[in-house]
């Protein structure tokens, strides 16, 4: 299994506490901040796997695909966003990506669709039920 991961996330926190998450589980991760960052990443360095958000500052995390496919070995993509809907969830599968995840995120779910190695689209987990039984979540 590849170890070199890249983290692509606008949230400072969010994206500090992810690196420090895998850097535990003993992946060496770089982090960006938006597109832009990201694709001075790319070009510079080779990754196994990408973790990227969607809704960036400067653009749309999955135009990062066709730079990662054009690398000499394409990393595995894993996908989270904020802003899931079916329509969304039905792109990324057509873009194949290798995970989808939602946010909030469930860290094991993170961690285990990270490191999966399977060749197909990890199903986002399901949401906990809210502790008020009138409330939707959906």
């Amino acid at each position: 299994m590849g170890r070199r991961l890249l983290i692509v996330e606008d949230e400072a926190v969010l994206r500090k506490h992810l690196a420090r998450l895998f850097t535990r589980e003993g992946y060496e991760v770089a982090t960006a901040d938006s597109c832009a960052a990201a694709r001075r990443l790319i070009r510079a360095d080779r990754f196994d796997t990408a973790l990227l958000d969607i809704q960036l500052p400067d653009g749309n995390g999955l135009e990062l695909l066709a730079a990662l496919d054009a690398c000499q070995r394409p990393p595995r993509t894993v996908v989270m966003t904020a802003f899931s809907s079916p329509e969304h969830d039905a792109y990324a599968r057509r873009l194949k990506v290798d995970g989808l995840l939602r946010k909030p995120l469930d860290l094991l779910h993170v961690i285990r669709t990270v490191g999966t190695d399977a060749d197909h689209v990890a199903e986002p987990a399901p949401r906990p039920a809210h502790p008020n039984p009138n409330f939707s979540n959906r």
